[in-house]
C-alpha cells in the first residue's frame, strides 16, 4: 500500500467502494528521499489544516500559528504592491506587448490550458508569440532557459518543469522560455525570436513587469479557496486584488456556478467576466502515444492517480466519462515520480482488479523518463474552451494589442 499522509479533499466525493490514498514521495532509502518525504509530509499536513481535516490538537495549535503568520505575509505583500504603485520600485517595460495570466490562489485553477488557449488564439491571428513561465518544479541552473525554440523541445521536464514542457508540446511553432527573472527572459525572447507578444504564465503577482492585459483566473466552485491568506489558507493575496485585473475567467464551469458569477459581478461589475470549461478530448497511451477515444473509459475498472493542484476535479471528470474509479492515489502537485512509487501504484491497481491506470497529461510528462512502465497507463488529455462568449473573448484578448 502507498504510505498515507493524511485525509485529502479528493476523498470527500469518493464512492464507498473507491479506495483513495494520499501518497508519500519517500518510498526509498537515503537522505535525499527522506528529506523529500519530510517536505511532502509537511505539505500534506498544511493542506489538511487548510481544508479543516486535521484532529482537534493540530487544529487548535497549528491553525492559530498559521493565522498569525498570515499577517506579516499580508503586510509584506501590500507594502510591495504599494512600492510599485507609487513607483518607489521600478516597473520594467519590455519592447513588446505582454499578456499576463495568473490567479489569486496557490495553484489548482487550471491555468495551463488557459495559457495554451490564449497563445493559440494569438498564433492563429498571425501574431508572433512566446510563452514565458517561471518553470515551477524544474531545476534549471541558468537564469533563463529556452524550453522550446518553436521547432523542438530542448530540455526535459526535470529541468524546465512539467507545465512549460507540456505547453511546448502543444504549441508547436511557438517558443517557450522559463526564468525567475521575467524581464531577462522576456528580453531574450524578443531578441532571439522577434516576438510581438509575450504570454506571461502565472504573472498576476509579478507586478514589477508592465503588462498590457491582466487576466485573472478563479476556480468557479472555490474562487477564493478557503477564504484565508497564506499560510493559513490558499490565497496569495486579498480578494481586493481583483481590482488590478482587466478580465476575469471562471475556470472549470462544468458545475452550477451562478452564485460565484453573481458575487463577482456585484464586486467588480465593470470587468469582463468569462466562463471556461476544461473539455476532455481523448486518451493517449503513455507507452506508444496511441490515441484512444473517450468512450474507451466507459465501464472500465480504472486505477487513477495524479499529482496536481486539484485532484478532485480529475476524479469528477473520469466519473462523468462513466469510468469506474475503483482506486485513486493523490501525490503532491508537480511530484517527481520514482519507479518504486509507480510499481506500488501498479500493485494497488492489481489489488483492486483495475484494468487500466489513468493519469493526467501533466503527470504523463513527468512519467516518460521512467519508461517502460509496468502496466498500461493512459493520459487523459484536456483543452480549455470559452463557454458561449467566443467573440467577446477574442475582442478582449486582441483589443489591447492594437495601436
Amino acid at each position: 500500500m502507498l504510505k498515507p499522509l493524511c485525509r485529502y479533499d479528493a476523498s470527500a466525493t469518493a464512492p464507498r467502494h473507491d479506495h483513495t490514498v494520499s501518497a508519500s514521495a519517500g518510498l526509498g532509502q537515503g537522505q535525499n528521499l527522506q528529506d523529500k518525504d519530510w517536505v511532502n509530509s509537511s505539505r500534506a499536513l498544511w493542506k489538511a489544516i487548510v481544508e479543516g481535516q486535521t484532529g482537534f490538537l493540530a487544529h487548535w495549535t497549528l491553525g492559530p500559528l498559521l493565522t498569525t503568520l498570515s499577517y506579516p505575509y499580508d503586510w509584506a505583500h501590500q507594502l510591495r504592491l504599494q512600492a510599485y504603485r507609487l513607483r518607489w520600485a521600478t516597473v520594467r517595460q519590455l519592447p513588446c506587448r505582454v499578456i499576463s495570466i495568473g490567479n489569486l490562489t496557490l495553484g489548482g485553477t487550471g491555468k495551463t490550458p488557459v495559457v495554451e488557449l490564449v497563445a493559440g488564439l494569438l498564433r492563429r491571428e498571425g501574431i508572433r508569440v512566446c510563452v514565458l513561465s517561471r518553470g515551477y518544479g524544474g531545476r534549471a541552473q541558468a537564469a533563463v532557459t529556452v524550453v522550446s525554440d518553436g521547432q523542438r523541445c530542448l530540455v526535459p521536464p526535470e529541468v524546465a518543469g512539467d507545465e512549460p514542457v507540456l505547453l511546448a508540446e502543444h504549441l508547436v511553432g511557438l517558443p517557450v522560455v522559463v526564468g525567475q527573472d521575467r524581464y531577462a527572459a522576456g528580453m531574450l525572447a524578443v531578441e532571439r525570436f522577434g516576438v510581438d507578444v509575450i504570454v506571461l504564465d502565472d504573472g498576476f503577482q509579478h507586478v514589477q513587469l508592465a503588462r498590457d492585459l491582466d487576466i485573472l483566473l478563479l476556480d468557479a466552485v472555490r474562487p477564493f479557496g478557503n477564504g484565508r491568506l497564506f499560510p493559513r489558507g490558499e490565497l496569495r493575496e486579498r480578494p481586493t486584488g481583483l481590482a488590478r485585473a482587466d478580465a476575469i475567467v471562471l475556470t472549470r464551469c462544468e458545475a452550477d456556478i451562478a452564485t460565484s458569477r453573481t458575487a463577482l459581478e456585484l464586486v467588480q461589475p465593470a470587468l469582463p467576466l468569462f466562463c471556461s470549461r476544461h473539455e476532455p478530448i481523448d486518451l493517449r497511451a503513455l507507452a506508444d502515444g496511441h490515441i484512444l477515444p473517450l468512450a474507451s473509459l466507459k465501464g472500465q475498472r480504472i486505477m487513477a492517480f495524479c499529482g496536481i493542484g486539484t485532484p478532485a476535479h480529475f476524479r469528477q471528470t473520469l466519473q462523468r466519462l462513466e469510468a469506474e474509479v475503483v482506486a485513486f492515489a493523490v501525490f503532491p502537485d508537480h511530484h517527481p515520480y520514482t519507479r518504486p512509487e509507480i510499481e506500488q501504484v501498479v500493485l494497488m491497481a492489481k489489488q483492486h482488479r483495475a484494468e487500466i491506470l489513468v493519469t493526467t497529461e501533466k503527470d504523463g510528462v513527468r512519467l516518460r523518463r521512467l519508461q517502460p512502465l509496468t502496466g498500461q497507463v493512459w493520459e487523459l488529455r484536456i483543452r480549455a474552451t470559452i463557454v458561449a462568449q467566443e467573440a467577446a473573448w477574442k475582442t478582449c484578448i486582441l483589443g489591447p494589442l492594437k495601436g
